[in-house]
């Protein structure tokens, strides 16, 4: 049937049309099972070209969308068909989202793919996807690229962040890459040497700070402590040698040190030797020495276990030992 010429027919035909397309839904419908070709899709598309759609129109697709689930075999052809899809990014391009727009965005996402509902949770990434991931945003966000380049976050958005990490820690395996990661040339400070005034403000800044009971390290002056009369040169010497006079921590040989390597009491107990305290040292670079005097627990329960793996409780020659040693001490 021809749709009618009078506008006030057509405007009831129309309605008339709709209800009756509504009730042939799914298996009811005469296009049920059947797909549209290529070229029939292609003349759709350019029919729709240029037409926007009402407000009205828009809410009634919305409400006819909501609840409607997708198989996951519809799915994966979605995501098939759109993946590198140029048509998509050139469509979105310098379009920006209004702030409306991005509130929505943010709301609709809120705890819906974090923790057990996000679709990755209890997946491990294998070596290669974390290496190719790791080489896809080598240098994408840093400097002006970085969204956050030349701002700052607000005291609220510090406050949240600071909330969402509470007691969150990774794990000693974690720190411990991270703090091998970070050194020497890997340091993005490495190199660079500050200048007379910016030394004088650190120092500035910092004189009178963490002074005795105000330094975080501050262990009720032990310090001032006289160390065990076993711990001599001699001693030192002894346990240098032990280590191959290379740092146990990062494998620096004593030559590259500029001096020799530091003799670390792995329980921080300076009249270990002269009392019932198990002896136990390990031959350290400046740099690595002075790591631990923070997280002490940490570095004693590392150093601990470390001595007890890989070298089997041992930490130093004894006399007979070291006169037999290849290398006797110079």
């Amino acid at each position: 049937m021809p749709a009618p010429k009078d506008p006030i027919k057509y405007a009831e035909w129309i309605k008339k049309l709709s209800v009756a397309t509504k009730k042939r839904t799914g298996e009811k419908s005469a296009n049920y099972g059947k797909r549209f070709s290529k070229e029939w899709k292609r003349k759709l598309s350019i029919a729709q070209k240029g037409k926007p759609k009402s407000e009205e129109t828009k809410k009634k697709m919305s409400e006819g969308l909501k609840g409607r689930t997708f198989s996951e075999e519809h799915r994966n052809n979605l995501s098939k068909a759109l993946k590198g899809n140029p048509k998509l990014s050139i469509a979105q391009k310098g379009k920006p989202k209004s702030e409306e727009h991005r509130r929505k965005l943010s709301e609709a996402r809120i705890g819906k793919y974090r923790g057990e509902q996000s679709p990755f949770y209890g997946i491990p990434k294998s070596e290669e996807h974390r290496r190719k991931l790791s080489d896809a945003l080598k240098g994408k966000y840093s400097g002006e690229k970085s969204p956050m380049y030349g701002r700052h976050h607000t005291e609220e958005a510090k406050k949240k962040i600071s909330e969402a990490h509470m007691g969150i820690s990774p794990s000693e395996e974690t720190k411990h890459k991270i703090s091998l990661s970070s050194r020497g040339v890997n340091n993005p400070r490495h190199g660079c040497h500050l200048t007379k005034e910016t030394k004088k403000k650190i120092s500035e800044a910092r004189m009178g700070k963490y002074k005795c009971e105000t330094n975080p390290n501050w262990r009720g002056g032990v310090s001032f402590e006289p160390y065990c009369i076993k711990f001599n040169k001699e001693f030192k010497e002894r346990v240098r040698e032990f280590f191959g006079r290379r740092c146990v921590e990062c494998n620096k040989p004593e030559e590259e040190n500029g001096n020799k390597l530091s003799v670390h009491h792995v329980n921080y107990d300076k009249m270990m030797c002269c009392n019932d305290t198990t002896p136990l040292f390990v031959a350290l670079c400046n740099s690595c020495h002075s790591m631990t005097q923070g997280n002490r627990d940490k570095w004693t329960q590392y150093f601990e276990n470390l001595i007890n793996t890989k070298y089997n409780g041992k930490c130093f020659y004894t006399k007979e030992e070291m006169k037999s040693h290849a290398n006797p001490i110079p």
